[in-house]
C-alpha cells in the first residue's frame, strides 16, 4: 500500500491537519448544541425562526468566505491561514459567549463562519505541499473524514456540558478552550512544507 511509504513528517502532517480541522467543529457545532438553552434564556426576543436566520445568513458568509479565503490562502500560505482561521474562530466564540441579543449574535456568528471558511482551503493548500499528486485523492479522502469526526466528537462533548446544566455560555467557552489546545499543538506540529522541517 502506497501510504506505508510516507515519511514520519508526512504522517504527522496528515494527523495534525485531521485533528486541526476536526477542532474547527467545536466552534461550529456549538450553536446548535446551545440552541435550546438560548431559546430558554432569551424567550420572547429570540425564537427558532431568529436562530434559523442567524444560521442561514452565516452559511452565506461561510460560502463567500470559501471563495475569498481560498484566494487569500494562495498568497498567505496554508499553515498561516489554517492557524489564523482557528485563532479568529476562538476569539469569535469567546465573544459570542459573553454576548446577548439577536443583532450581536448574528454579527458574531457570521464573522465566525467567515473565518471558519479558511480551514479547508488552507488544509488542501498545505497537503498539496506535502504529498505527491498520485496520492492526493487518497490523502484528501482521509482528511475529509475530519469534519465527520469533529462534528460527532464536538456534539458528544458539548452535549455533556448541556447535560451538566452549566449553561449555554459554558458551551462556547469550552469550545474555545478545546480549539485553543488544538491550535497550540498545530502551531508546533504543522509545517508549511518539507522545506520547513
Amino acid at each position: 500500500m502506497k501510504l506505508l511509504g510516507l515519511t514520519r513528517w508526512q504522517w504527522t502532517t496528515m494527523a495534525t491537519l485531521t485533528v486541526g480541522y476536526a477542532g474547527y467543529y467545536f466552534c461550529r457545532s456549538n450553536l446548535s448544541i446551545a440552541a435550546p438553552l438560548l431559546l430558554q434564556e432569551f424567550e420572547g426576543t429570540i425564537d427558532k425562526a431568529r436562530l434559523g436566520t442567524i444560521s442561514s445568513v452565516a452559511v452565506l458568509f461561510y460560502a463567500g468566505g470559501k471563495f475569498i479565503n481560498g484566494v487569500l490562502g494562495d498568497f498567505a500560505g496554508g499553515r498561516r491561514m489554517f492557524l489564523f482561521g482557528m485563532l479568529a474562530s476562538i476569539g469569535a466564540t469567546i465573544v459570542f459567549g459573553f454576548s446577548s441579543g439577536f443583532a450581536v449574535f448574528m454579527t458574531i456568528w457570521c464573522f465566525n463562519r467567515f473565518v471558519q471558511s479558511m480551514g479547508w482551503g488552507a488544509l488542501v493548500k498545505t497537503a498539496s505541499r506535502w504529498f505527491p499528486a498520485h496520492l492526493m485523492g487518497t490523502i484528501l479522502g482521509i482528511l475529509s473524514l475530519s469534519y465527520l469526526f469533529g462534528d460527532v466528537v464536538a456534539r458528544l462533548f458539548l452535549g455533556q456540558i448541556v447535560e451538566a446544566g452549566i449553561g449555554w455560555r459554558s458551551v462556547f467557552f469550552a469550545s474555545a478552550a478545546v480549539l485553543t489546545a488544538i491550535a497550540i499543538a498545530t502551531y508546533f506540529l504543522l509545517k508549511s512544507s518539507p522545506a520547513d522541517v
